[in-house]
C-alpha cells in the first residue's frame, strides 16, 4: 500500500489534508481516515 498526505490552505475549508491512498479499497482508506482524522479541526479528502 502507498499513502501519502498533503495538507494545504483551503480558501473554503482553512487547512485541508489531502490523502493519496492506493492499494486497499477507496471506502476502507475513506473509513479509517475518518476515524484517526475525525476527531481533529480539519477538513480531509481521500483520492
Amino acid at each position: 500500500m502507498s499513502i501519502d498526505v498533503i495538507v494545504r490552505n483551503d480558501p473554503t475549508h482553512g487547512t485541508l489534508a489531502v490523502v493519496r491512498a492506493s492499494g486497499a479499497p477507496r471506502e476502507a482508506i475513506a473509513k479509517r481516515c475518518a476515524e484517526l482524522l475525525g476527531g481533529f479541526q480539519i477538513r480531509h479528502v481521500v483520492e
